[in-house]
């Protein structure tokens, strides 16, 4: 209502400076310490108040947008036909699922069909051998497998067990001094040996020199 009463604004020219606002104008010179603190005090708290806080500028006086209902409605009906449209989907996958096995039976049984037609004909005699063909896997029962039988390794595993019995082998050797390196321990161990014993002889000679010297000076 008041903003309707009051007059417009007059245009102003771009040339023509901004007034200035009324904390920023300097103090009247008859103002007392007391007073003179406060409206500074007044002034800033004006100021901080009307200038932007943080980064973001804070819109308060913009209008509100509200979501129309039947947009609402709209947005409902379409959540609706989505959940409908995904239970027909699911359906259709266990249905295609259920066909997909009947269909490996089917394929089995013909399998079955084409090797005994194979088997009457050359093919036969003749084994054939088919890179191309994936051979499949025979599922065998566990009364069927002999307790006799060894498991199958791979060839990593086969690399890794003959790794294991060529390092048993060669500790075996080492230990027995048949290694070229437990050869070179033993020579180095013999060595120091006998410096050791020649190091030992120095000494007891030493000390029997010593012993001569001192009887033969108390004598």
């Amino acid at each position: 209502l008041c903003k309707t009463l009051l007059p417009p604004p007059p245009i102003r020219s771009p040339d023509v400076p901004a007034p200035a606002r009324w904390y920023s104008r300097p103090l009247p010179v008859y103002c007392d310490r007391a007073s003179r603190r406060e409206l500074v005090f007044i002034r800033r708290q004006c100021k901080f108040a009307t200038m932007p806080r943080g980064k973001y500028v804070n819109h308060k006086g913009r209008n509100r947008n509200f979501t129309n209902p039947e947009e609402l409605e709209a947005q409902r009906k379409k959540d609706e036909e989505e959940k409908k449209w995904r239970k027909t989907r699911e359906q259709d996958s266990d249905e295609d699922e259920d066909e997909d096995g009947d269909g490996e039976e089917n394929d089995s049984d013909e399998s079955e069909s084409e090797e005994e037609e194979n088997a009457k004909g050359a093919a036969g005699v003749i084994q054939i051998q088919n890179p191309n063909r994936v051979a499949k896997k025979s599922h065998r029962k566990v009364e069927e497998v002999a307790e006799d039988d060894e498991p199958q390794l791979t060839r990593r595993e086969k690399e890794e067990l003959e790794k294991q019995r060529a390092a048993a082998a060669y500790q075996k050797r080492h230990a027995e001094g048949k290694t070229a390196q437990a050869k070179a321990d033993l020579a180095r161990l013999a060595i120091i040996k006998q410096h050791r014993a020649e190091a030992a002889a120095r000494r007891e000679a030493e000390k029997k020199e010593k012993e001569a010297k001192m009887k033969s000076g108390a004598s």
